[in-house]
């Protein structure tokens, strides 16, 4: 397994194992110094301005997408094909997964620095940070509930931090399955959470947590069939559970279960790597693609829950002042499908 300092060394070996934004089950090993890197971040130094533009806070729609190597979101336009960046929010290291709620809230995690930062639509001032329990954890998931709920998953075997709408500390903390750790996750529209559990030596699980905050645990029901390493997981407008693997398989469950209703791929030879958004009408999603287009990270939309050929692609380039590489490590889109 490569450790967090390896990682950090090389976006590109990131990207090929999909351990920093999947959800290995072991903890990470002592390249970590009392929760932080022994070294500096991705491009530390090369920390452009965050900038917004009015198109950005004009737009009805929006997609962001994390580059990993940068350490910024960067911001597109939802309409429209290869779409040019809009905007950007700098200055987040160790960027890890996205996500967006129904008053227009960008999530976003920090890995390393045990984090979720907040951002209100338009802005590049964070208005909330969620601190995850207990300290040196590392959030890899977020997902947030039609009341404002928000859960939080996590790298090692600690569980799920459930926190109440606009507070920064957990109330909750949800055990895994006992021998996982729980990962990518998401509400349904009665406020139960689906997680991704998994480990380091067989196949992920979906589990519940029935209540989402007030729960108490998660109950396992069984294998991703056909899937040995869920990258991904949301649920649509009509309660079934998409699930998104490691070899670009887009498998769709009943409502509270692992009952496989349909199987399909993901062509174009992505490389999914920080979960996938569902956009608002329900027929489509963009999948976190790595690093594809030489050493540029990408954004690509399919038909949802068909899948099939690439609908769209949005090629992340990086900054000015940056690498020359962008690994993509989450997107999600605004508004997003949520039940």
């Amino acid at each position: 397994m490569l450790t967090p300092k390896t990682l950090l060394n090389s976006t590109v070996a990131l990207a090929a194992a999909g351990l920093l934004a999947g959800c290995a089950g072991s903890t990470p090993s002592n390249s970590l110094v009392g929760g932080q890197p022994s070294i500096g971040g991705p491009a530390a130094s090369l920390v452009r301005p965050s900038w917004i533009s009015p198109d950005a806070k004009r737009k009805k729609g929006l997609i962001y997408v994390a580059d990993y190597t940068n350490s910024e979101v960067h911001i597109y336009p939802e309409k429209g094909t290869d779409q040019k960046e809009i905007g950007s929010i700098a200055g987040l290291p160790i960027l890890e997964y996205l996500n967006v709620d129904r008053w227009h809230n960008l999530y976003a995690v920090e890995f390393v620095a045990g984090e979720v930062v907040v951002f209100p639509r338009g802005s590049t001032q964070s208005s909330l940070t969620l601190t995850v329990n207990p300290s040196g954890s590392f959030p890899n998931a977020v997902a947030i509930s039609k009341t404002g709920e928000v859960a939080v998953g996590q790298f090692q075997q600690n569980g799920v931090n459930f926190y109440k709408k606009g507070s920064p500390t957990p109330y909750n903390l949800v055990p895994p399955v006992t021998g996982y750790s729980s990962g990518f996750c998401a509400y349904d529209k009665r406020g139960n959470l689906y997680v991704i559990e998994s480990t380091a030596s067989g196949p992920s699980h979906i589990a519940e947590i029935v209540g989402g905050g007030k729960g108490t645990r998660t109950k396992d029901l069984g294998v991703n069939t056909g899937i040995t390493n869920a990258k991904g997981i949301q649920v649509d407008t009509d309660g079934n559970i998409a699930v998104v693997g490691d070899s670009a398989t887009l498998n769709l469950y009943k409502p509270g279960s692992n009952t496989l209703i349909s199987t399909n791929t993901l062509n174009g030879n992505p490389e999914p790597n920080g979960g996938f958004s569902l956009l608002k009408n329900g027929k489509s999603l963009y999948v976190a693609s790595a690093i594809l287009d030489g050493n540029l990270g990408q954004a690509l939309k399919y038909a949802y829950p068909a899948g099939g050929n690439v609908v769209n692609t949005i090629t992340v380039e990086p900054p000015p002042s940056g690498t020359g590489e962008t690994a993509v490590t989450g997107v999600a889109v605004d508004p997003p499908e949520q039940p």
